[in-house]
């Protein structure tokens, strides 16, 4: 008999006779289908699950399988990109070590030949250059200043008049030409340095520049420039302040 129905009546505490015949009741085949009827479903519930439980580790261990290809996959891609992320940084630091390498090598190049062409030039080249270096310093202290008469002109009522005033006057366009002049000069040396000059080309090159440099020195309380002497050898400054003649065999004789 059924346990809930057996426990139920364990409780009743009814008579033993009547006990008796309600088995008797209880026990009738149709009686008994009803009351087993829910057991029977119970216990095809309990076959179910039992059943679906077994067949659970199988389908989870597919669905495991499945996402760890599927992880393996993901994790490989993720390596092989991590890889040629780092691949391509190193590539991309050594190309930019190469390019600054060889800005560096090409100015090392050029620095060296730029040596051996200063070596090789006329020597002549680096004492005119020095005795220019020697007039800029000169220059850049050369500024005058002094009262100067200055006449002017204004309108009166009876026609303009003419008077006379003291104003403070300076040499500063004068200084400013020799300056640039200075540089220009300086700079056309340097030039020269490099170039591939014969002799007689940088004797003619500096007789020039001196021929230059006279009318706009000499501005500058009587400062002369450097010479060729009639051995074509260069000579500083006259300092007596008297002219330096850029061809001396052209100088009066005495």
């Amino acid at each position: 008999m059924n346990y809930v129905v057996n426990k139920i009546i364990a409780g009743l505490k009814i008579s033993k006779p009547d006990r008796v015949e309600l088995n008797k009741f209880l026990d009738r085949p149709d009686i008994q289908k009803i009351l087993n009827g829910d057991e029977a479903d119970r216990i095809a519930r309990s076959r179910e699950l039992i059943a679906k439980k077994a067949e659970l580790p199988t389908a989870f261990k597919k669905a495991k399988a499945e996402a760890e290809k599927i992880a393996a996959a993901a994790a490989a891609r993720f390596d092989a990109a991590e890889a040629e992320f780092y691949a391509a940084r190193k590539a991309r630091t050594e190309a930019w070590l190469v390019t600054g390498g060889i800005d560096h090598r090409l100015g090392m190049e050029i620095k060296a030949i730029d040596e051996e062409l200063r070596a090789a030039a006329d020597p002549r080249l680096n004492e005119y250059r020095a005795e220019i270096g020697n007039l800029e310093s000169r220059a850049r202290v050369a500024d005058q200043y002094w009262m100067a008469k200055e006449e002017r002109e204004t309108e009166a009522m009876f026609g303009s008049r003419k008077y006379v005033v003291d104003v403070l006057a300076n040499n500063m366009e004068d200084v400013e030409a020799a300056r640039e002049a200075l540089a220009k000069t300086r700079t056309d040396l340097d030039a020269m340095q490099l170039a591939a000059m014969t002799t007689a080309e940088v004797t003619a090159a500096l007789r020039q520049m001196t021929d230059d440099l006279i009318p706009v020195l000499r501005k500058l309380d009587g400062m002369n420039p450097p010479w060729l002497d009639e051995f074509n050898e260069v000579r500083p400054p006259n300092q007596d302040g008297s002219p330096a003649y850029p061809h001396p065999l052209d100088a009066p004789q005495y």
